[in-house]
């Protein structure tokens, strides 16, 4: 199972079987993530008046494999799941 979350305003982290294998530094700009059964999702931290550092997740495109999002805005924002490991990420344009 591989976990995706924000941390802060700048880096976004992913656990794989609740080991941490990436945390990506990205102030001010969106993470793409891709995964081993084609599932493709953006990380964009989000500023609302409410709270300044929330992190949101979307979908762009689905794999073969199971997620699951969650939100939990006491933290960071949105926590991405999936039965699926994430082979490379990129800095969104």
């Amino acid at each position: 199972m591989t976990k995706v979350y924000g941390n802060g305003n700048d880096t976004v982290i992913i656990d794989h079987d609740d080991e941490t294998v990436a945390e990506i530094e990205c102030y001010k700009t969106d993470v793409q993530i891709y995964f081993s059964d084609g599932t493709r999702i953006s990380y964009r931290c989000n500023s609302t008046e409410q709270c300044e550092d929330i992190w949101r997740v979307s979908v762009d495109q689905e794999g073969t494999a199971e997620y699951d999002i969650s939100a939990d805005d006491d933290e960071f924002g949105d926590v991405f799941e999936i039965n699926a490991e994430a082979v490379i990420w990129v800095y969104a344009e």
